[in-house]
């Protein structure tokens, strides 16, 4: 017990969140021990009300699920020094920063949640040609499924064309799965114009692609450490890999 009270512990959520406070007795739900205060003197389990409100499970979302605190500082590295940022990370520097999948996935919802409405909404047969049709109509459709497969794509052709390179296969996929979901933010940004300027939707295609062409280049050149040269025919080969993978893939 000595040993439990040592232990150095978080503190739980106030009143509006579903907490208690320090003056009430309550029964330990875990363990059934009468106790005051914020936490069980015999087990250190927290001490919350029985029924759970809106405020807590919204502060859990925020706390658990999107996790400002660590949100903000992974988009802000990437924004202003990505590759550094993805060194340093591939290197040990993770405690503050989102996990590289996690910043997809959540960054993933938003834009295709968003992309759905405005494929929904959009005729876009007056704004692409029958080719492009398709596609856009795969991207929409199997959306995630699309930008996850670009990852395993680019990093085969990554270990096929730099063979000599430093970095193992976890460190290539968590480079370019980090820039994915960074530039899914572009893409958030980009729909959310669309919206409101319908015209603007194959204008939105052209930026994304310059998009996936730079983020691929910056990894070549930057990270792996290419010249100019052998980064640009290695990006083009690569993007056009991901483009005709994706095309007969799904």
């Amino acid at each position: 017990m000595s040993f439990l009270r040592a232990i150095p512990r978080a503190e739980p959520i106030v009143d509006i969140m579903g907490g208690t406070n320090s003056e009430t007795e309550f029964q330990c739900k875990k363990c059934g021990y009468f106790d005051k205060g914020l936490f069980c003197s015999n087990c250190g389990q927290a001490h919350y009300k029985s029924r759970l409100s809106l405020a807590f499970l919204l502060d859990k979302i925020i706390t658990e699920v999107i996790n400002v605190r660590k949100y903000i500082p992974t988009f802000n590295a990437l924004w202003q020094r990505p590759i550094e940022f993805i060194s340093e990370y591939i290197h040990g520097d993770r405690d503050k920063y989102y996990t590289p999948f996690k910043y997809l996935f959540i960054n993933m919802g938003i834009s295709f949640f968003l992309s759905h409405y405005n494929y929904t909404s959009l005729d876009t047969d007056i704004y692409l040609d029958e080719s492009e049709r398709l596609l856009d109509q795969i991207i929409n459709e199997y959306g995630k499924l699309y930008f996850l497969l670009i990852i395993p794509i680019f990093t085969a052709c990554t270990k096929l064309l730099n063979r000599a390179m430093s970095f193992n296969v976890a460190e290539i996929v968590t480079a370019i799965t980090f820039l994915l979901a960074q530039m899914m933010c572009l893409v958030i940004a980009l729909h959310l114009i669309t919206l409101g300027f319908h015209a603007f939707y194959p204008i939105q295609k052209i930026i994304i692609f310059i998009a996936q062409l730079t983020i691929i280049f910056l990894l070549n050149y930057k990270l792996l450490k290419n010249d100019l040269f052998a980064s640009t025919w290695k990006s083009l080969i690569t993007i056009l890999a991901i483009y005709f993978g994706m095309k007969y893939a799904i």
